[in-house]
């Protein structure tokens, strides 16, 4: 008993961990048109070296989400690879068009705002934690019907506990990322590639994150959705 109630620590540890490179893909660059919905699915993480090869982390992720009006949508998810090993965790927030893009200029840029919380328990013991985030983005619409997009941003995580895995002190309260990616559009339906960069996270103690440039840990994700 002694032995599986350590590994559900180990666990928790290892999901808690993992976490603070991000087991998500930039959620909705700019918002869905007033009403209309959206549910998809992701799957990536950080890049690790695994068995002689770099592989991203299979997180997954599930999600949905709604246009209040033109510029401010919902959105939550859950994550089934994290609730696999016990752990709960789900996210709410909202993307806030600060500026949409004219299209008819040539770099037709919008900016937009995404804040949201992160919540995570275990089913073992009930160890909770949550997490303040925002995300801020510069997109450019593309292609012909200019419903796909490409983008760069910034993602700020907020740490207020003073420990973290391992019993380690926390000494970093903001938890910064680098982001850029392309959302191509089909009908109703949309790719997204992102990829991340942990430059404020370099620390290897769970896993061997995969760095090609000096010790900044990278990360790939997949997202494909649809808008109803």
């Amino acid at each position: 008993m002694q032995k599986l109630y350590n590994l559900k620590i180990l666990i928790f540890i290892f999901i808690l961990s993992l976490i603070y490179t991000s087991c998500s893909p930039t959620r909705l660059i700019k918002p869905l048109n007033k009403g209309e919905k959206q549910f998809g699915a992701s799957i990536g993480g950080p890049l690790i070296n695994y068995a002689s090869t770099t592989i991203p982390i299979p997180f997954t992720s599930l999600s949905g989400a709604y246009g209040l009006d033109e510029d401010i949508s919902l959105f939550g998810a859950v994550y089934p690879t994290a609730a696999a090993f016990g752990v709960f965790q789900t996210e709410i927030g909202l993307v806030n068009q600060l500026k949409a893009p004219d299209t008819l200029k040539f770099y037709n840029l919008g900016f937009s705002l995404n804040p949201s919380l992160n919540f995570l328990i275990d089913r073992w013991q009930g160890n909770f934690r949550f997490w303040p985030k925002h995300d801020f983005n510069i997109y450019s619409l593309i292609g012909k019907n200019r419903k796909s997009l490409l983008y760069i941003g910034m993602s700020h995580w907020y740490d207020f506990y003073a420990v973290k895995a391992h019993r380690v002190l926390n000494e970093r309260f903001i938890i910064a990322h680098l982001n850029s990616g392309i959302v191509i559009n089909r009908g109703k339906w949309n790719h997204q590639i992102d990829i991340k960069l942990f430059p404020s996270y370099n620390e290897k103690i769970v896993v061997d994150y995969f760095s090609p440039i000096g010790n900044v840990p990278w990360g790939v994700y997949y997202s494909i959705s649809k808008n109803f």
